[in-house]
């Protein structure tokens, strides 16, 4: 579809990686896996997502913050800016 659809998803949010109790290192994997599967198209987007059983933003924030840095680090390792 080219420059006409921006595809956005793909992070495994209902298994392992999404779990509160996942290790950091678990979600960068998928992090890693997503971008190696979906990001050869320039408009996909990495969105890595984890459900927090919180009503404090922060909380949210302190899961998220190393996986959104790595989808940011490895894109540009990959070459895809």
């Amino acid at each position: 579809y080219g420059d006409r659809i921006v595809l956005i998803g793909g992070y495994n949010a209902n298994g392992a990686p999404g779990r509160v109790d996942a290790t950091t290192e678990e979600r960068l994997a998928e992090v890693h896996r997503c971008l190696d599967t979906y990001g050869k198209y320039p408009s996909y987007i990495a969105f890595p997502f984890v459900t927090v059983n919180s009503l404090n933003p922060e909380d949210m924030l302190e899961i998220m913050k190393p996986m959104l840095g790595e989808a940011v680090r490895y894109t540009h390792e990959l070459g895809r800016k």
